[in-house]
């Protein structure tokens, strides 16, 4: 069903991911009460992040946001797994 296909390196990977992190979250109203739903809308203002791939000019590219937000999470578990490592050499080196 696809072509073309290129994986994300880890550098591409961090770059999505500080994207993501980098987002101020708000909430807003739309001026056209016929998009506002109920309440006001929760997520992020186009104009805050114009160059990041999930940014289009109009509307966000919610599956590319959704991936940039799982690169995070990737990121962010790769950094776990570090740090647990480094604990766990703490704990060995203390126990003896």
């Amino acid at each position: 069903m696809k072509t073309d296909i290129e994986y994300v390196d880890a550098a591409a990977r961090a770059q999505l991911a500080s994207q993501a992190l980098d987002l101020h979250l708000a909430t807003y109203v739309y001026k056209d009460p016929a998009k506002n739903g109920v309440g006001p809308q929760l997520g992020y203002i186009l104009e805050d992040a114009p160059d990041a791939v999930f940014s289009g000019t109009d509307h966000v590219n919610l599956y590319a946001y959704t991936s940039a937000v799982l690169a995070a999470v990737q990121e962010q578990q790769a950094e776990i797994r570090r740090l647990q490592a480094k604990v766990d050499e703490l704990e060995k080196s203390c126990a003896r």
